[in-house]
């Protein structure tokens, strides 16, 4: 397998992971409000906000760009910790504060 091809490897399983984590998000979200334009308003502020920061996921899903690690990791845990944040507050939110299980 050369360079290129692991490259690509990593990039499309990063590209994926972040689109699941993100999925599931906006699962969360959609348990969170009764309204759909909510849901999809929330939904889009939080990805654009994510893309036009200083530390965009778009760095994660593009293979060969001229930014180094020092803006992608950064930009990975930016977008961990805001969809980690969303996802706990849902289950708080859900299961604790209403007594429902997801």
């Amino acid at each position: 397998m050369t360079s290129i091809q692991l490259t690509m490897l990593m990039v499309t399983v990063a590209t994926v992971l972040l689109a699941t984590v993100f999925a599931f998000v906006c699962y969360v979200l959609s348990l969170m409000f009764a309204n759909y334009y909510v849901v999809y308003t929330v939904a889009f502020v939080v990805w654009f906000a994510q893309i036009i920061s200083k530390y965009s996921t778009t760095y994660l899903m593009q293979p060969l760009i001229e930014y180094g690690l020092n803006y992608q990791i950064p930009s990975a845990l930016i977008f961990i910790a805001t969809s980690g944040a969303i996802i706990g507050l849902g289950y708080w939110r859900m299961v604790m504060w209403h007594g429902d299980q997801l």
